[in-house]
């Protein structure tokens, strides 16, 4: 078995840069081709401006005050490239296109790990904004927090607990 294949299946994360054409559809060969297949419907029209989605509020937050990430984000370059994709019902859309366009971040389950997809090119632009002196440590701290996050596991298993002895005489634990 391939290492990504293993290592996603294990808990691993992995990160997938789309990039221009073809976009996502190159992650539909290979051995994780069924997992990372998205329907797709040709390319979004160019530039797609990044809005981050509740789901992602977390990682994506560019700076300790949510007013300066959100004017941040305001202001971030456009991707280009971005592929008109549906997220699956499983997947959890991180930033997605203004005005309900594509999604731009899409994290996916493969295995007991996650795989993060990133729609489009043009990410490197988001650390160059000459209106913003801090861009380009906002830049370094999302990709950071991003490949820590991918490299956490994910608990796919539910957390159990259950009592060494009954505290109460008569109870039991569940009650």
């Amino acid at each position: 078995m391939p290492r990504s294949r293993a290592s996603s299946r294990a808990g691993g994360g992995l990160l997938l840069l789309a990039g221009g054409p073809p976009g996502p559809a190159r992650f539909a060969t290979g051995q994780l081709a069924r997992e990372l297949a998205f329907a797709q419907a040709g390319i979004a029209p160019s530039p797609v401006a990044p809005e981050p989605q509740a789901a992602g509020a977390e990682l994506l937050a560019w700076d300790d005050d949510p007013a300066r990430g959100a004017r941040a984000w305001s202001e971030a370059a456009p991707l280009s490239g971005v592929a008109n994709i549906a997220p699956g019902g499983a997947d959890r859309v991180l930033l997605a296109a203004r005005d309900e366009g594509p999604p731009l971040w899409v994290v996916r389950a493969v295995g007991r790990g996650q795989a993060l997809l990133v729609n489009g090119g043009g990410v490197w632009r988001w650390s160059l904004n000459a209106t913003d002196d801090l861009a380009g440590e906002r830049g370094r701290r999302l990709w950071r927090k991003t490949v820590r996050w991918l490299a956490e596991p994910v608990h796919g298993e539910p957390l159990r607990v259950t009592a060494e002895r009954k505290l109460v005489p008569g109870v039991s634990p569940c009650d």
